[in-house]
């Protein structure tokens, strides 16, 4: 058993143990412990972190854990993403964002929007991507965005700009791009 697929059980195992902590405590290691298995290097490591998300997911339903569940829930949308399970996501994507709105947590709907805008590009459905950028820069305005997000949301400005010919903006994005990674 590798390291990863430890890391992957131990996850899964110590989630009843956390009923009685405080949710912001339990959010906070369970996002941690989340991040270092999608940052773990090698192939093949993509069906096992949606096992993982959708086993969290459903702890977080049971005890009602709802903000955990949605950062979980914005964290699956991009692993379906990554395996081209373009529809799947979009599914998921359309009852998180109502969800967001009605909470109005800023800055998980640019994450989430970034992440539509992608799958509607990936989909060859360009205004719909485009829409979805533009929804995600008017958020953005509103809130502080760290550098690698806001470089991820011009790395698809510039990917959409390239896409309708556009290539002095689009390499405009790029360089921007490249400035912020």
């Amino acid at each position: 058993m590798s390291l990863f697929d430890e890391l992957i059980s131990l996850t899964k195992q110590i989630l009843p143990s956390y009923v009685d902590m405080p949710k912001s405590k339990v959010a906070k290691i369970i996002r941690t412990l989340f991040d270092i298995a999608i940052r773990f290097p090698g192939k093949g490591r993509n069906q096992p972190l949606i096992d993982l998300s959708t086993h969290v997911i459903e702890w977080c339903n049971k005890e009602s854990r709802s903000f955990l569940r949605m950062k979980i829930e914005n964290k699956l949308d991009e692993l379906y993403f990554k395996q081209t399970r373009y529809q799947d996501s979009l599914k998921l994507l359309s009852k998180l964002l109502h969800e967001l709105k009605k909470r109005d947590d800023k800055l998980l709907i640019v994450e989430s929007q970034l992440v539509e805008s992608k799958v509607y590009h990936a989909l060859e459905n360009l205004p719909k991507a485009k829409a979805s950028l533009t929804a995600v820069k008017t958020t953005a305005n509103s809130i502080y965005i760290v550098p690698m997000l806001q470089s991820d949301i011009d790395m698809m400005s510039g990917l959409i700009a390239a896409d309708e010919r556009d290539y002095n903006t689009a390499y405009s994005y790029f360089y921007e791009t490249f400035e912020g990674y």
